[in-house]
Parts: structure tokens; sequence; C-alpha cells
């Protein structure tokens, strides 16, 4: 039976009573199979036992619903009595068909879970077991039961290419012709593969599927559960098991004699491929932020929102245009599927953003005004070259109110080769010149803005020019001293050297340019043009002591 995600999730929550927890019986009208089949492979089993045990809230395993021998061809078959929430399938203590090596004793349990209640069979193999270890590692940190099976079971099986991972039942290559290639036959060519690496790296098969499931527990297949890497015999697991590891794996196998399925690597040349081309991450988020938070803004207002995921690598990932977005009263906004919200009229509403069954929100009031005007403050400041300013922007509405808005107007600048501006309002000083740093409030076509001047600084930009280059003639002693401002300024034995706001009638200007000689720096190369044109900026602008 295939089940899509809306079909999965009513008999999911149909499982669970619509509850967190999942576990438990009773409660529902209609009784659940009297018995849940299905089979286990690693490769096929011939003995062992398979228990159907609950699930604890916390993602723990539960109390034993039922138990039954694993059969000689792989199936098995327990009555499950009245349990009709999510399960997990727990194959322990016997040997299977390995694909690689030949019949092989079980040290490590397998596991699958399942979220519906009518699920016609359940299939258990180490691929059931990494989205199992998923779903635990979700449930762990407070998912819902149902939907965390739910999810990682069809994350799991389309990382890999098997869209029905609990119920489809994987061909066995090392058993016999496979007649066409489909997602059983890919499903037994990775289980196949799977024994295959194991038997390169010297461990057994259904360690290393625990290992696997252990990798995929914090969402990044990366040989890794977190900062710690995965164990597997004598040392850890590649990075690469999953991927490329496990295609070369699969290529080996269907070139050995332990092949008996008459199909080759070409006819998996799509499985071997996807599997080189897969990034190493199944990440879940943990939890999602969602800015600016709580905010007031009057109507007409556009806000962009943003929503930023921790994840459960423990990265942080920017997810704002692929989570869902709610706003749960659309009288007062309405959200776009890129997270614009539109306030609509006055009220109170709160922005969702949702991403794998993960919910971010924050409130957003609406005035019961309108946007007049948008100041932007400091008016008319002065920053030094590769220094920054704040701006501030403040809302002044219809009844007069007004508010603090920097956080939510769009800032740019009118010449951002001068002055760039950051989102946040944050100004830097890129060359000297003019530019008008702006505030707009979208949606609303008011904006606001200051006009702001970026000058050179003396102690920055100048006095290392004359610290460099001039001060073995114009030091602190006789004549003119270049070794702070206020030797500058005071000149010389013929005068002042320099005439603020004016560079072509500074003497210093004429000097180190050559139109009056010597040309300085006495003995030595001339100053740069580049050099030459900041002393003359920075007169320009005033000569300031800066």
């Amino acid at each position: 039976m295939r089940c899509g995600w809306i079909g999965l999730l009513v008999l999911a929550l149909a499982a669970c009573g619509g509850g967190d927890n999942g576990g438990g019986g009773g409660g529902n009208d209609a009784l659940p199979p009297p018995a849940l089949t299905g089979r286990v492979v690693k490769g096929p089993f011939t003995s062992g036992t398979a228990e159907a045990l609950a699930i604890n809230a916390n993602g723990t395993l539960g109390t034993q619903i039922g138990s039954a021998s694993i059969r000689a061809d792989s199936t098995y078959s327990i009555t499950r009595g009245s349990h009709s929430g999510p399960l997990v399938l727990r194959a322990s203590g016997g040997a299977y068909l390995d694909e690689a090596t030949g019949t092989t004793t079980q040290t490590a349990d397998l596991h699958a879970a399942t979220s519906l209640v009518m699920v016609p069979s359940l299939v258990v193999t180490p691929l059931t077991g990494i989205a199992w270890a998923r779903a635990q590692r979700r449930i762990s940190l407070g998912g819902n039961v149902a939907l965390s099976i739910a999810r990682s079971n069809t994350e799991t099986g389309n990382w890999f290419g098997i869209p029905d991972l609990i119920s489809t039942a994987p061909a066995d290559l090392a058993g016999g012709p496979v007649a066409v290639v489909d997602a059983a036959a890919e499903y037994g060519a990775i289980l196949a593969g799977i024994s295959q690496l194991a038997l390169s790296l010297t461990v057994a098969s259904d360690q290393l599927a625990a290992a696997l499931a252990l990798d995929a527990a914090d969402g990044a297949l990366d040989g890794m559960d977190g900062a710690t890497p995965v164990p597997l015999g004598a040392g850890n697991l590649s990075p690469t098991a999953a991927q490329a590891d496990l295609a070369n794996a699969i290529t080996a196998f269907l070139a050995s004699a332990a092949n008996n399925s008459g199909l080759t690597a070409a006819d998996f040349a799509a499985l071997i491929a996807r599997l080189n081309s897969r990034p190493d991450q199944l990440l879940f988020p943990l939890n999602i932020t969602v800015t600016p938070a709580n905010v007031t803004v009057a109507q007409g207002w556009l806000i962009q929102y943003s929503a930023l995921a921790s994840m459960s690598d423990n990265t942080q990932q920017n997810v704002t245009g692929t989570a869902t977005w709610n706003s749960t009263n659309g009288a007062v906004a309405g959200i776009s599927a890129t997270g614009a919200a539109d306030a609509l009229s006055a009220g109170n509403t709160t922005i969702q953003a949702t991403l794998q069954g993960v919910n971010g929100d924050t409130s957003l009031t609406v005035g019961n005004y309108t946007l007049s005007s948008v100041a932007v403050t400091p008016a008319s400041p002065t920053i030094i070259v590769n220094s920054t300013q704040q701006f501030t922007a403040t809302a002044t509405h219809s009844d007069a109110s007004t508010a603090d808005i920097t956080a939510l107007v769009d800032w740019s600048s009118t010449n951002a080769m001068v002055l760039g501006v950051s989102v946040t309002g944050l100004g830097h000083g890129n060359a000297r010149g003019t530019a008008n740093a702006i505030a707009t409030a979208a949606g609303t076509g008011v904006f606001g803005q200051t006009t702001v001047n970026v000058e050179y600084s003396y102690a920055t930009h100048i006095q290392p020019i004359f610290n460099t280059y001039c001060q073995n003639c114009h030091g602190v002693s006789g004549g003119l001293s270049l070794h702070d401002y206020a030797g500058l300024m005071a000149g010389g034995v013929s005068g002042a050297v320099v005439t603020a706001g004016n560079s072509a009638g500074s003497i210093i200007v004429q000097r180190i340019e050559g139109t009056i000689q010597p040309q300085m720096p006495s003995g030595a190369p001339p100053l740069s043009a580049q050099q030459i044109q900041r002393i003359k900026d920075w007169i320009d602008d005033g000569a300031k002591n800066n």
C-alpha cells in the first residue's frame, strides 16, 4: 500500500488519538488487524525473534505488544491485540543470509517503526533502522511520536530512492535471478552493498547497519553523531560510508560471484549515480526563530519576516524560503509564501513559520493608525572613512504617536561607493564624499533620509603619511614639525603651511606636488597620487583634528 503524506498523516493522528504520545491502545472504533506481519532482511533472516514494542513519549521503547519467531523464509507474524498506536518492530538474536559472505549470526538489533494503524506489512532492514534512529532523536527533542516516525520514514526512503521504505520487500540479489530493476531491486542492491562494504571493513554487516543508524540520528550522514565520531570495529565510520563508499560497494558486489541476480552495475547506474551525488545531510530542524519579533506597525506596512532554524547538526539555516508561513488572523495581516506580511487592519495576529512539523512564531500588532512620516537620525552626521555610524528610523503616525522602526524599515544609500548601509541601519564610510542614508517603510511609500558626509581622519589617514615619509627632516625640534597636528598647523619659520578649506593655496600641498621647489619629501621619491589626494581632501574638508 502506498500512502501519501495526507493519508499517512490522517492515519498517524488517528493512531495517536491526536495526542503527542501515540502509545497505548483502545479508544478507536475501528479495530486494528489481528496480526502484524512482514519480513526481516539484512540479507534474509532465517531465525531470530521479532518483537512489537510500544513507544514512550520521549522516544524510548515501551512495553512489549507481542513477539514471534522469525521464520526460515525471513517472515514473521505477531498478534498485537488491541494496540492501535505507533510501534517499533525489533529483530534480535537470529541469523541471516548475508549477501556477501553467507550465513551470519546477528549481533546488533534491527528496528522499524510505523505510525500507521493498519500497516499491511512492516519490513525491517538497515534502512528502516536509519529512519527509526532519526525518528527517535526527533521524539527525544520534543517531536510528536507519530509525525516524527512518518517524516523520518519518508525522508530516509526519499534519500535512498525507496518511496515505500517500510512496506517494500527488498529483492535478494544473492538468492537468484531478479527479473526487473524496480524499487525492490534497488532496495536489495543497497542492502547487498552494505554487506559488501562491511566485508571490506572486516565488520559484521549488522554492526555496520547499526553504525549507519547512529550516524543518521543527528540528521547528517557524515560519520559523526553530533561532534562525536561514530565507532565501528577498531576505528570509526567513514564520513562517506552512506554515499560514495556504498556506491562502490554495490558495484563490487554486482561484479562478485555472490551476485546471483543476473544484473550488473550497468542496470543500477541510476542508483549508483544517485548515491555518489547525494549530499551528506538528512537534517531536521530542532526549533525555528521568526524575526522581527513581537512588533507593532501602522496599517499599510509590508513586513518581511525571516525564519532561522537550529538544525540537528547544531548549525543554523535560513529557511525563510522553504518554511510554510501562516497568519492566524488573516483580517489583521495576510502573509505570502516568502514571509512578507501585509498589515491590513487594526488588531493582533500571530505569524507562524513551519518546517518539517516544527513551528516558530511571533506576534504582530497592527495599530489603529497609518504612517505619516519617517525621520532618520542623527541628522547630517560626518563620519570617517572606514568607520561606522548606527542610524535610527523613527515613525510618526496619524495619531501623533511615534515608534522606533529601525529594525523594520528597508535601508539603502544613494551612493554605496561612499556610504554603505546594512539591513540593520549600520552605516559604513567607504570613501570620501556625500551620500544619503534612506529608511523606507515597505508598502507605504513613506521614507526618511539624512545626508552623510564621509571624510578622512587626521589621526588615521594623514599623520601616518607624515610619520613614514617626513619625520627624518620634520621631527619634533626646529622648523616645521610634522610630528603631530599642533606642529603641522603651527607651520614653519615662513609661516603657515596649511590653509584650512583651500588645499590649492596650502604650501604643504605645493611642496609635495612640486609646484614649489624643492619638492618634498626631500631626497626621496614623491608621495603617490593617492596619498597627495588624501592630504588635499582632508585640507579641503576643513583640516580638522579628527
